[in-house]
């Protein structure tokens, strides 16, 4: 399909472009991308999340800033395909019909970290994330663009220590972290799979992979929904049972491969009394990452789905079902 298909392209000022999605690519995407739903509160008066049919969280909106900042940081990679990937995103509901335009210009490129310390994350962030009522442009200089966040994600004020208030500053700072890594990065496998997570160069077990995501309460999202243990909330009251949750951020990125295949093991830890961090871990005894190898992790495919395994064994194909 011709990039321009279906599209109409005008001028927004000198070295811009700007064009619509295409229609027919967004209708691809609502075959296999679906909008996340608002969990039901049992008690009380129906939430504003549940009364909204668009509801849209904190980190719902951090989630696709990323998503959409990654395509300039893994330009040549994601690049080809911003059409498809934003068309994603609009079929879950993570962004606007406007927002879903492609706005960039050709030759730029995302900033990005220098340190892949999670410490550095928050003065990255301070320096690096613009909000629409600061105009575009502050948010494109020196040829690159500035993370660009829709300004609902963005809170005024500060805090006691200095810092921005920013909601969804946990998922932030997982994304950081993932662009500070040289070794990774994102490729699109298409509309029905999504993203996955490869290696850039030969990684090896002493080297530690740093893929995080925070889980999200207020929605169940089918794309990103992973098993977790019990928040210190819920076990101070005696509910050990683990939740099949959303979770967003980069980790929500890896995807699943039969435990022979599987690289690396998923586990989370609890972020204050009511959320969790979910991160990936190293699987021992597997030796390094190969060049261009996928980072996958063994886990049950959400709400019922089923496929085999994509990584290639022996024969160049594995015939594993998961799920």
């Amino acid at each position: 399909m011709s990039a321009n298909a279906g599209t109409r392209a005008r001028s927004t000022r000198p070295g811009t472009w700007e064009k619509e999605v295409d229609n027919s690519v967004v209708a691809a995407a609502r075959q296999h991308w679906s909008p996340a739903t608002p969990l039901i509160q049992t008690l009380g008066r129906p939430s504003k999340r549940e009364q909204n049919a668009n509801f849209i969280s904190h980190d719902q909106r951090a989630f696709a800033a990323c998503i959409i900042h990654s395509t300039r940081i893994y330009k040549d990679a994601l690049g080809p395909y911003e059409h498809e990937i934003r068309a994603m995103l609009l079929a879950r509901k993570m962004v606007t019909a406007g927002q879903a335009k492609l706005r960039s210009c050709p030759t730029a490129l995302g900033v990005c970290p220098s340190s892949e310390d999670a410490a550095d994350a928050n003065s990255w962030l301070e320096e690096n994330v613009y909000v629409p009522s600061m105009g575009r442009s502050r948010a494109f200089k020196n040829g690159e663009y500035r993370l660009w966040l829709p300004e609902a994600a963005v809170g005024k004020g500060r805090t006691h220590d200095g810092w921005r208030i920013i909601p969804a500053r946990e998922q932030l700072i997982a994304w950081v972290v993932l662009w500070a890594q040289p070794a990774l990065e994102l490729r699109w496998l298409g509309l029905s799979m999504g993203f996955g997570v490869f290696a850039t160069d030969p990684i090896s077990m002493a080297r530690p992979i740093q893929l995080l995501g925070v889980t999200e309460y207020e929605l169940r999202d089918p794309h990103a929904t992973m098993q977790c243990h019990a928040t210190a909330s819920d076990r101070h009251h005696g509910d050990f049972t683990r939740d099949n949750i959303s979770v967003y951020g980069p980790v929500t990125l890896i995807n699943s491969s039969c435990d022979a295949h599987a690289c690396v093991r998923l586990k989370d830890a609890d972020l204050g009394m009511g959320g969790k961090e979910v991160y990936a871990e190293r699987k021992s005894g597997k030796g390094a990452i190969a060049q261009g190898q996928e980072v996958l992790a063994a886990y049950l495919p959400a709400d019922g789905k089923c496929w085999c395994c994509p990584a290639l064994g022996p024969k160049r194909q594995c015939r594993s079902k998961i799920g």
